[in-house]
Formats: structure tokens, sequence, C-alpha cells
């Protein structure tokens, strides 16, 4: 991979017209909030690490179509991925299709599903949940191009607060879709998990994270946390099950119920 270590790997894409890379750090200076960046490389090591752990036999991206991928960026870590990962093969999606069979059937597993996403309200969320319905128990990373008036956001308290604010919409809509085994990065490398039980908290990982401690157990261990409705209701309704029910739960003791 190369030094660059701030790039992003999909610019903000607006139909008919060119995207020009320069752009952003241009916005940044006239305080214009534009999608910032985020890193290729740091993307790429963190699927490694997991990767090393689980084995991945496909990997699934669903791409905001605000985001561009005929920009050399973008082209850059397709690349390398593939580059990094030769064997696995690599589903895209980055908007509705209509398939004759579920995505189940299209994949085996382990797979890692790849979110890259503008914001709660981006429509590749919903499309990304319309088509993983009874797969939401996939490990899943959630790249996020939050769009800010500039990339130091810890400096500036306005940024400082809209980022805030998109990493907590973010993980609201997670948990309100049944998302578990979930982990976001976003800028300057940040990493977040969303710990659910016994209430939903999140947690800044950014200087302290390990792969190995992305996608705990909670069907082992739901720290304390109490049932109070019906399973209809208690959200994210995602609990333990030792025995598959399909062949493709064979590597997976969490099933969801969507």
């Amino acid at each position: 991979m190369d030094n660059r270590t701030a790039n992003l790997i999909l610019d903000e894409h607006r139909p008919g017209q060119t995207v020009d890379n320069n752009a952003a750090v241009a916005a940044n200076r006239t305080g214009e909030a534009t999608v910032q960046l985020v890193s290729n490389s740091f993307v790429i090591d963190i699927v490694e690490r997991i990767n090393e752990l689980y084995h991945f036999k496909n990997f699934i991206f669903y791409i905001s179509e605000r985001l561009d991928l005929q920009n050399e960026n973008s082209l850059d870590f397709f690349r390398e991925f593939c580059i990094h990962f030769p064997l696995a093969p690599n589903l895209i999606f980055t908007r509705n299709y209509h398939a004759s069979m579920p995505m189940v059937e299209l994949i085996s597993t382990p797979s890692l599903v790849m979110i890259y996403t503008t914001e709660r309200d981006d429509p590749i969320m919903e499309l990304a949940a319309q088509k993983l319905r009874g797969i939401r128990w996939l490990k899943t990373l959630f790249i996020l191009f939050p769009k800010l008036s500039t990339t130091e956001f810890y400096v500036d308290f306005d940024a400082l607060t809209q980022f805030s604010k998109n990493i907590n919409n973010t993980f609201d809509w997670v948990w309100s879709k049944q998302f578990l085994n979930t982990v976001l990065i976003t800028l300057q490398n940040n990493v977040y998990l969303l710990e659910p039980y016994p209430t939903p908290s999140i947690v800044n990982k950014t200087d302290s994270w390990k792969a190995d401690e992305f996608f705990y157990k909670y069907s082992r261990d739901m720290k304390e946390y109490v049932l109070k409705t019906p399973i209809l209701y208690d959200l994210p309704r995602v609990f333990k099950s030792d025995r598959p029910t399909n062949s493709y739960e064979d590597n997976y003791e969490d099933n969801g119920i969507s």
C-alpha cells in the first residue's frame, strides 16, 4: 500500500460533474461542508487483521451513489484490495437491483460486509438493510465519510458536534436494523464499536483497537441484560442458537430473527 495515509477511497460524486480530489481541501479552507477523508491503508489494515481471524470467503461492498467509483483513489483502493485478498470473490452494489435469488444463496460464509456511507439517511443504508435481511448477523464494517467543514474536527466545536451526531445517528440506525456484529471506521483513523448490552453504548476504540475484540459474542454474554418484552419487540432480536438451522450457518452460532 502506498504511503498516502489520508486518501479518499471514494470522493463525493454529483451526476454530470467531474470529481476533483482537491475540492475537499479547497472546501475546507472556505468552511464549506464536504465529504471528508478516510485512509485507504487503514481500512485495508483493519480488514487484513480481521481476515487473519476469520478467513472470509466473500467480501460484500455496498457503496453509496454519492461517492465516485471512477476517481484514481477509488481505483487505487480496489487494486490494492485485490492484491491483498486475491482469492476471495467481491460483490459490489451501489444501487437497488432485482435478483432471482436472495443474497444468502450468492455467498459463502464466513463473509465480511463493508458499507460505504455518508450518513444515516444515505440511500445505500436502507438498500443494504433490505438485501441483507435475514443475514444481518454477518460481520459488518461501516466506513463513514461524514460531511464536515474541516478534517480538524476535534478543534472546531461545530464540526465536532456534527461529527458526534453522525456517529450517534449511524449507530442508532445500526441498532434499529438489528446489525449486531459491527465496527465503524471514519476519518482520522477513528474506530467505534457498539456495545448493545445491558444498554446500547458507543465505545471509541481509536487508540486501542484490536481485531479480536471487534465482534464480541454477545449471544454468550448479554451482560445481565433482562428481556422485559416479547422477542418480537426487543431489539435487536438476535440471540444464540447452538444448532445451525441452515447450511450457510455452519460456522456461526448467532442467528438473527429479522
